[in-house]
């Protein structure tokens, strides 16, 4: 875990320590996260067997269930640490710019980013 941790601090180029124990946490909670996935599907697999021979048995049900919870937490926490990642980097801002466009009766407005010059296929 630890040549991937460095690996994820690298890819992300983190500035800081505090961005490495952020890289270091999202790999921990992904390799987890990878793990008890696994187990769930493994769970489920003999779940699945045991129905169809009737030999279903509700412990095994709940296991499934705390696997499968456990693994949406983790990803969950992967998603939380991604979210941190980019609010530190942003320093927490968000940035939305409106325009007001007035178009007259009979006028034609396009909304949106246009860009001309590049040339097609058929050019």
């Amino acid at each position: 875990i630890a040549s991937m941790a460095l690996d994820a601090s690298n890819s992300i180029k983190a500035g800081n320590s505090l961005e490495k124990m952020l890289a270091h946490q999202m790999v921990a909670a992904h390799e987890l996260m990878m793990k008890s996935a696994n187990s769930a599907m493994n769970e489920l697999e003999k779940l699945n067997n045991k129905q169809k021979n009737r030999q279903y048995h509700q412990e095994e049900g709940i296991e499934y269930q705390r696997l499968a919870n456990s693994t949406a937490k983790l990803m969950n926490a992967f998603s939380n640490h991604y979210l941190t990642l980019q609010k530190i980097r942003s320093g927490g801002n968000q940035t939305m710019t409106v325009q007001h466009v007035h178009v007259n009766d009979g006028g034609q407005a396009v909304i949106g980013n246009i860009h001309r010059g590049g040339k097609g296929k058929n050019e």
